[in-house]
């Protein structure tokens, strides 16, 4: 699963952007990560709720921050690199 999740992550440069502003800052608002990725926040919002249903992110209040599934999706792709 951690693998296709990679796959997930790795063929889209946005989604590799959105889960590295996160792990560097914890968690963030769609505003901030919208402003930071240059992502149109309604192309982010429909990203980051696939990231949710994936279990890569969660959302809390109004910050959206890694699952543990996505801490390993983070690690194994540091290590691809």
């Amino acid at each position: 699963m951690i693998e296709e999740l990679v796959g997930y992550v790795s063929s889209n440069i946005k989604r590799k952007q959105i889960i590295d502003v996160l792990e560097k800052n914890g968690s963030d608002t769609a505003d901030h990560l919208a402003k930071v990725t240059r992502i149109p926040r309604i192309s982010l919002e429909k990203m980051l709720d696939e990231m949710i249903e994936r279990d890569m992110i969660k959302k809390d209040n109004e910050k959206y921050s890694l699952t543990e599934t996505g801490d390993q999706v983070v690690n194994v792709t540091r290590s691809l690199k």
